[in-house]
């Protein structure tokens, strides 16, 4: 069964959709979204983060900096 009719990638938020793997076009894909998530703090590079893929700090809240800077 083919999904996809094009050589494509779609991103399903921490899952991508292929037809076949082409490593090119997996590099690609995931380079533009870490383009997307260049910001100028850790924190807004967390959020950023947070909408494309599952990772050890999506969702989590901190109430100041100090308290996000404490797990490192």
């Amino acid at each position: 069964m083919v999904i996809l009719k094009e050589e494509k990638i779609l991103d399903g938020r921490a899952i991508l959709i292929i037809n076949e793997f082409n490593e090119s076009l997996v590099e690609k894909e995931i380079n533009k979204i870490l383009e997307d998530c260049v910001r100028p703090s850790w924190v807004e590079v967390a959020k950023a983060i947070n909408r494309h893929l599952n990772w050890e700090y999506d969702n989590s809240q901190y109430k100041t900096l100090d308290e996000a800077s404490s797990l490192f």
